[in-house]
């Protein structure tokens, strides 16, 4: 499952982590979201599989809280992202 297969580092962190998976997902989408629902980063990566890695760079957005929402055909995941500067 997705939940098992996504996980991403440092957390807290400064704006800039990456995000891991291990396992074939297919076509995943990326959606982080502030507290108050407003989209700060989207994201459609195709035919993702086991090893992936992407570096995410959050520099635009302000210290606080904020939720990564990971969707795809094995199923979602969401994580808390804690941005401190």
């Amino acid at each position: 499952s997705l939940a098992n297969a996504v996980n991403f580092y440092p957390n807290p962190n400064n704006g800039t982590f990456t995000l891991n998976v291990n396992a074939n997902v297919g076509d995943m989408q990326i959606v982080i979201t502030d507290a108050q629902g407003r989209v700060v980063y989207s994201d459609l990566e195709s035919n993702v599989n086991a090893g992936f890695a992407k570096q995410i760079n959050l520099d635009n957005v302000a210290s606080g809280l904020y939720l990564m929402k990971i969707n795809s055909a094995a199923g979602q995941k969401v994580e808390q992202i804690s941005i401190q500067r």
